[in-house]
Parts: C-alpha cells; sequence; structure tokens
C-alpha cells in the first residue's frame, strides 16, 4: 500500500486534474492580452513537459495534505497515518518533491517532507463501510492553508547580513522599486508553477550560495539559454506591476468571492 500511495502522491505533483486543466484551457481561450496569452502557452507546455519528462510540474510541491473518506470497518485504519507518512517520505526521494517541511523549535529542514503534524491528515469516519477514499492536495506553504499545512517559511535573507542582498530578495518592498530606478535595473520573475520549462532552460549550474539554509532557499547561479518567457515585475522606472495590479485585482474581489462561495461551501 506504501508503494501505490508514493506513486500516488508523485502523480499529483505532476498531472493538474482534468477538470483543472479543462478550465485553463477555457480561460486560456478567452484571454486576448498578450501577456496572459503568453503565460497560458507557458503553463500548457509545462504540463505537457512535466509528463514527458516525468518531473513535477511545479518547483513547489508544498505541503501533502490528505483528506480521508474512512469507513468505521476498514481492516487498515489503525496503520493508515504511518503508511502516509512512508508514502510522502518515499515520493519526495523518487518524484522528487521539493523538502518543505522544517522542524518548528529546532529550526532544521527534515529533507523528507514529514515532522510534526507533516502532512495534515483529516478525517472523515463513514460508519458500516470498509473502505478509504483518499484525496491528495498539496498546500504551498506561504500562500494555501498555511496554519494546517504548518509549514515554518523563513523570512528570505533573515540570515544574510547584507541589507542590499536582503532587500533585493523582497522586490515588492519600496528599496527595490528605487533601486530599479536609480540603478536602471529589471526585476523579472518566472511564470508561476512553470519549472519544468525553467530548468529544460539551464545549461549549468555555475555557483550557490547560502547552502545552510536548505535546498529551497539556496541561491543558484545558473547559465541559461532562451530563459523565459519573464514577466517584468519592477521596471527601470521603479513601476511594480504587482502592485498595480493589487489595486485592480481588490476592486473585484468582492464580486469574485461572492460566485466562488455559491458553488463552495466551506469558504467563509
Amino acid at each position: 500500500m506504501t508503494d501505490v500511495l508514493a506513486k500516488f502522491v508523485a502523480y499529483t505533483g505532476k498531472r493538474l486534474p482534468d477538470d483543472v486543466r479543462a478550465k485553463i484551457a477555457e480561460l486560456a481561450a478567452q484571454e486576448d492580452a498578450p501577456l496572459a496569452k503568453s503565460i497560458y502557452e507557458t503553463m500548457e507546455k509545462n504540463q505537457e513537459l512535466a509528463m514527458k519528462l516525468n518531473r513535477p510540474s511545479c518547483q513547489d510541491t508544498g505541503a501533502a495534505q490528505f483528506l480521508l473518506k474512512c469507513g468505521s470497518n476498514f481492516p487498515y485504519m489503525a496503520e493508515m497515518e504511518g503508511i502516509l507518512h512512508a508514502a510522502v517520505v518515499q515520493a519526495t526521494a523518487e518524484a522528487p518533491l521539493r523538502h518543505n517541511a522544517v522542524e518548528t523549535f529546532d529550526e532544521f529542514n527534515t529533507g523528507k517532507n514529514v515532522g510534526k503534524q507533516i502532512p495534515s491528515i483529516f478525517w472523515e469516519i463513514v460508519p458500516e463501510r470498509d473502505d478509504i477514499e483518499i484525496h491528495m492536495y498539496m498546500a504551498g506553504g506561504g500562500c494555501t492553508l498555511p496554519g494546517q499545512a504548518m509549514v515554518l517559511m523563513r523570512p528570505i535573507g533573515s540570515h544574510n547580513p547584507n541589507p542590499c542582498a536582503a532587500q533585493m530578495e523582497r522586490p515588492l518592498e519600496d528599496g527595490t522599486m528605487r533601486g530599479c530606478r536609480d540603478h536602471k535595473a529589471l526585476h523579472c520573475v518566472f511564470p508561476a508553477g512553470c519549472a519544468v520549462v525553467a530548468a529544460t532552460c539551464v545549461e549549468e549550474i555555475v555557483d550557490a550560495n547560502w547552502l545552510d539554509l536548505g535546498m529551497p532557499e539556496t541561491l543558484w547561479t545558473c547559465k541559461v539559454k532562451e530563459f523565459g518567457p519573464l514577466i517584468v515585475s519592477i521596471d527601470s522606472h521603479g513601476r511594480n506591476i504587482f502592485e498595480e495590479n493589487k489595486v485592480i485585482f481588490n476592486e473585484r474581489k468582492e464580486k469574485a468571492c461572492a460566485e466562488i462561495c455559491k458553488q463552495v461551501g466551506f469558504i467563509k
């Protein structure tokens, strides 16, 4: 059972559900803005490459969450938590998955994606049934249900004594916007979740700094070819696309949330 579930966990990190892919394709067909169309095209290419190359589709595979609908007579109920822990450890090595489990008080990355209450397991016991239904969700540590995932995210740059480097790692801060303006620099981001496309553009790892922070927080210097598409998040005039879009998104948020809540009952 551990092997089956490990393959299930690894597959979850490589392929989006069919209904999600269908919705993305539907939204892509409706889009006419050049930047948005480019991002949708990159997302689709990334999904194809993830399956072709057998790699996780996103650079951050999150913290595993399992929702179990378990019959009261299921014979392996008592062993399930141990089996799921072992499956996550195995999938982390074989998929591979990003190392996202940090022991809170000891402040070290376990390297196995398991720790205190990680993975998160939520139970629903169904009387008079002897089967189990398992749903898995990879929760992003910094954005999606971080309380339930219980992932400790170190502030980027907190161990770096260089204030300039720390400042450049926080692209939304005024200091970075001012730095781009004053020094005619650009701050760019790769389309989120398109790790396979990005990885295929890397020709060589030139250097790696701050390895003591663990692989996810290490600063990697790479030799790349045709690396993109890249989104200019802060331009040489100090304009910040994230801050500008935030105003627009907030104007649309209430209407969007109201529509979502009609379909998803547990969202308040």
